[in-house]
């Protein structure tokens, strides 16, 4: 879908551009000094689209095109720099400033961020990518050498793995706290990502002892997801669970989007909680934010605002058409009729209301007016589900066990494509609507 491509291509553009200016880069409204995790959001935000179009948004003049292999050279050091720093001085787990440090809520200049999962798991994915991108920022200075980034790379899973909850999965630092679904489904997908470049042979981050224990823990999370998730007695995505706890909502989302990466054989929930899903997205567009509470030593505890739900709905459609494998799963979705033109509009719809959340200066807010970095992050990462799963639908799977048969989604992908000039027609001018 072009109209996918380009909003991509904007979004890289834009941000290259903030990364350019030394009063915009690495901050945005209420992050206002560059910090660990929001730089790992920002150069994510340019090499995840980079994995699929390389450098074609990337600046064409060569003067910014210098000045940007440099900002990203050097902010990339900085955070290997950093987590170096964390782990001579033994912390289990690295900083996670601007959303967990020692100032609570109240993010200050010289905050300093206190062990954090998504740290690692951020860092871990930006490593993957930086190594399949970095050639096209030119020669890639010694102190980024490939060794050096796989070296903390390794340490970064390694710590993940230690801190896992047994049977559980991951909270927002370490094992002692409570289990939190949203910070387990950040790692799952990193430590699903990484058996995937391993699998491929194109980065080997662990050895197999290692492998096997990650490989362990997620399937202890694959079969604690699934009690969460589907002993409920009512419907997961029902008109009635979008008017209550927002909190549960968001998790519901995460957890469904963790089974379909980790290739559940509950294929009849899945399928059911599927067609939920798409039937009533319409109701779930405006869901207030999600509040994550984290065990906080100064404080008690500290919030992590969350108000991704339109990114999050159509990642989740996208990635489980993509990613969930399974044979029985997809006879009972086309038995629903689920494949037919209704269910593409559906999709269709989703996406032209994610654009009301695009800025003036065509980056991503939940308000559509001003820019948020975590928020912008999330949007690439939806589109770039429905990219792969839409344009490219042969894209290998993250999986277990399971095999990714592509002609699964040849149905799904024409449908969608079918539609996808609606987005272009009725909705792909740069001054979008504001809700």
């Amino acid at each position: 879908m072009q109209e996918i491509s380009r909003l991509l291509g904007d979004t890289v553009a834009a941000t290259c551009e903030r990364c350019l200016d030394p009063n915009l880069a690495f901050v945005d409204q209420s992050v206002r000094w560059p910090k660990s995790v929001t730089t790992c959001e920002v150069l994510e935000t340019i090499f995840i689209p980079m994995l699929i179009f390389g450098d074609k948004y990337l600046p064409k003049n060569k003067d910014k095109r210098r000045k940007l292999n440099d900002v990203v050279f050097r902010s990339l050091d900085n955070l290997v720099r950093s987590a170096e720093e964390s782990i001579k001085r033994g912390d289990p787990l690295f900083p996670g400033d601007p959303y967990f440090n020692d100032s609570g809520d109240r993010l200050k200049a010289d905050s300093k961020g206190w062990p954090y999962t998504e740290a690692n798991a951020f860092l871990i994915s930006l490593i993957l990518h930086f190594l399949s991108v970095g050639s096209h920022f030119g020669r890639v200075p010694d102190d980024l050498s490939r060794e050096r980034l796989i070296g903390v790379a390794k340490v970064a899973i390694d710590q993940i793995l230690g801190q896992f909850i047994d049977g559980q999965g991951w909270s927002h630092s370490t094992r002692d706290c409570e289990r939190q679904i949203y910070f387990t489904w950040s790692i799952v997908e990193t430590l699903a990502e990484v058996l995937e470049y391993a699998e491929k042979g194109e980065v080997a981050l662990l050895e197999d002892d290692k492998l096997n224990t990650l490989r362990g823990e997620l399937s202890q999370v694959l079969v604690t997801m699934e009690d969460y998730l589907f002993s409920a007695k009512e419907a997961i995505f029902s008109p009635e669970v979008a008017q209550g706890d927002t909190g549960i909502f968001y998790n519901n989302m995460q957890a469904f989007i963790i089974l379909g990466i980790l290739g559940t054989k509950r294929s009849n929930e899945m399928a059911q909680t599927l067609i939920s899903l798409v039937a009533n997205s319409h109701l779930f567009a405006n869901q207030p934010q999600a509040n994550y509470f984290m065990k906080h030593e100064r404080f008690k505890l500290a919030k992590l605002e969350d108000r991704s739900i339109l990114p999050l709905i159509v990642r989740a459609i996208a990635t489980i058409y993509g990613e969930y494998a399974n044979d029985d799963f997809h006879n009972i979705t086309e038995k629903a009729r689920l494949r037919n033109p209704w269910s593409y509009l559906v999709m269709s719809d989703r996406l032209k209301e994610l654009k009301s959340k695009r800025t003036p200066d065509k980056l991503w807010g939940p308000e559509g007016s001003d820019y948020e970095i975590y928020y912008t992050e999330r949007v690439v990462e939806a589109l770039i589900s429905c990219y792969y799963y839409v344009k490219r639908p042969n894209k290998s799977a993250h999986r277990l066990d399971l095999k990714f048969d592509p002609k699964r989604f040849d149905d799904f992908s024409k449908g969608l494509k079918n539609v996808g000039t609606q987005l272009t027609s009725k909705g792909s001018d740069d001054s979008a609507q504001r809700p």
